[in-house]
């Protein structure tokens, strides 16, 4: 089954105190603070939540109606939100446990593990105890340290930390139950513990998630009132510079967007003196340039129509702006949309020149051939990179000028590492090394500018393999449509990474995919083989296996489609 291996440590604590684990991906967020309670030590008699600040999301116990939270946070209920629905779209989130003592977690996602063996959590590594319940979170913790007359006190009720013993109960308590939906909040789940009933139900429910917070109507008074009590300077009849957008996030919010921006912040800094450091920077008008570079045609368009209201909000989405959205120049508000800084609108006006379009055009194909080189290699000579980039022939460049066009990227819209002339293209769950050794000496597929421009548009191929699966869920297995291309997307991944076909039938059974007979096992088997035999897969470098297997590898000359293939004699890893 899919698992996550996570890093949890309390933050602030010096030593550090941690705990690495690896938990299943189909956890509702209830389960997760039962298990991590029980992973650091906690007793689970104080409440706690959880935050996303890059995703903009707060996950708890509550279950009255979600309003707006400060920054423009959405808000979900931890008993039906699944935590591999959020896990994987930042590096780390924060769980706080006790809203008096306030202990913050930092967790860590450190890899996707797709075979994990074990219908349950389980800690691997660890460091420290845990401190006492009540005496006043990190900060009372170490006061208390240092006071000789309470030291005693404190170290009779300090436990030793025993891996052994926390996985043996892990083994006992928290063990996967497929038989039904876990509909259980937390305290519900420590009450069943107590009275005999083990385990965690892992059925995943197949109905329609939304994950859209409940919020007020919106009537222009609650809107007026929220703008008011969030300190929204403009009115509704004018737009928000970067500055006042910025002011609306919280000081750790601030942090994370000054650390993605590579801005230091020394611990003296108010929030203010932060969002002054923020705006200095992204209001260079060469950074300024590089974000607008990388817009699409539909976003410039978007930016233009925001432009044309001149309003605080525009009514569209964090997918109509997403280089903006994701370098924080754009921010959302659920329920009332997007407010787009007038500083930015104002630039690509004064910029929108026929030079300036060719640019970003250039610019938006460089963006397009690395994502696609994403996908087929995870890792790229600039070389090769080169090849996909040169085939437009307006567009030729040299290796030198295309390494100095790529360092100019902003890393939020793109994330890579490039060391020397290899572009490491930056995953979850791919380990450079083992992805090297497993791609030998294989040859790069150089995909023609049509697949470029497809694959850059959508991550799943329209191809008749993926037809044919969608067939075989929904006619077959009546699968439910709502959750038919969440489904196949995870499937086509998996087939992408080179799963084996007992791992890909293995997380089916998990979803709900019952084999009743061995018609229905020949059905989709044939068809997951048909899929992956014709997935241009990273341990292949773009290549599909049915492809791989009309010629051999150390023959050069004997492949069918000799123009689509380059092999790199002289590239090795780091060089």
């Amino acid at each position: 089954m899919k698992a996550y291996q996570v890093k949890i440590e309390i933050k602030n604590s010096h030593p550090p105190i941690w705990r690495r684990c690896v938990i299943p991906s189909n956890f509702t967020f209830s389960q997760l603070s039962v298990v991590l309670n029980m992973i650091m030590g906690w007793s689970g008699s104080h409440l706690s939540d959880y935050e996303f600040r890059k995703q903009r999301i707060s996950i708890s116990e509550e279950k009255e109606d979600a309003d707006f939270i400060g920054g423009g946070y959405q808000q979900f209920q931890s008993q039906d939100t699944y935590l591999r629905d959020f896990i994987e779209g930042e590096e780390w989130f924060t769980y706080t446990y006790d809203f008096g003592d306030q202990w913050e977690h930092r967790i860590t996602l450190e890899k996707v593990v797709i075979d994990y063996d074990k219908p349950y959590p389980c800690v691997l590594k660890y460091k420290g105890n845990c401190p006492p319940e009540d005496c006043g979170g990190i900060d009372g913790y170490y006061t208390v340290l240092q006071s000789n007359n309470t030291e005693e006190q404190l170290e009779d009720n300090t436990i030793d930390y025993n891996m052994d013993d926390v996985n043996e109960e892990l083994e006992e308590t928290c063990f996967l139950r497929p038989e039904k939906v876990e509909k259980r909040d937390e305290q519900s789940i420590y009450r069943d513990f107590d009275n005999g009933t083990l385990g965690l139900f892992s059925k995943i429910s197949h109905k329609k998630r939304s994950h859209q917070p409940k919020c007020a109507s919106k009537t222009l008074d609650q809107l007026v009132k929220f703008l008011e009590k969030e300190s929204w300077t403009e009115t509704l009849r004018g737009q928000n510079t970067l500055e006042e957008n910025l002011r609306q996030y919280d000081k750790e919010s601030l942090k994370c967007i000054a650390d993605d921006k590579k801005i230091i912040i020394k611990s003296h800094d108010t929030k203010e003196g932060i969002v002054q450091k923020i705006v200095k920077v992204m209001m260079n008008p060469k950074v300024i340039e590089t974000y607008l570079l990388c817009m699409k045609d539909d976003e410039v368009r978007n930016v233009q129509k925001a432009a044309v209201k001149k309003t605080l909000f525009v009514n569209m989405k964090e997918d109509d702006f997403p280089v903006l959205y994701a370098g924080a120049y754009a921010a959302y508000a659920d329920g009332w949309g997007i407010a787009i800084p007038v500083e930015i609108t104002n630039r690509l006006n004064q910029m929108y020149t026929q030079t300036f379009v060719q640019r970003r055009i250039r610019c938006c194909w460089l963006l397009d051939c690395m994502k696609v080189a994403t996908v087929l290699y995870g890792i790229v000579p600039i070389r090769i990179l080169m090849t996909l980039f040169n085939q437009h022939k307006k567009y030729r460049t040299t290796s030198n000028a295309l390494i100095e066009e790529i360092k100019k990227i902003p890393q939020d819209i793109f994330p890579f590492v490039l060391e020397g002339t290899t572009i490491y293209t930056i995953m979850a769950g791919i380990d450079d090394d083992v992805l090297l050794n497993a791609q030998d000496d294989k040859p790069f597929y150089i995909p023609s500018i049509k697949e470029i421009e497809d694959l850059s548009c959508s991550y799943i191929p329209d191809s008749p393999y993926i037809r044919n699966l969608e067939h075989c869920f929904l006619q077959v297995f009546h699968y439910p449509e709502d959750g038919l291309l969440d489904l196949v997307s995870h499937i086509y991944t998996m087939s992408l990474y080179d799963d084996s076909l007992k791992t890909m039938l293995d997380f089916l059974e998990e979803e709900g995919i019952i084999l009743t007979d061995d018609t229905g096992l020949e059905v989709l088997t044939r068809a997951l083989v048909d899929l992956s035999n014709h997935t241009r897969k990273l341990v292949n470098r773009g290549f599909m296996p049915v492809e791989l297997s009309n010629y051999h590898m150390n023959d050069k000359n004997s492949s069918p489609h000799p123009s689509n293939i380059i092999y790199v004699n002289d590239w090795k890893h780091g060089k």
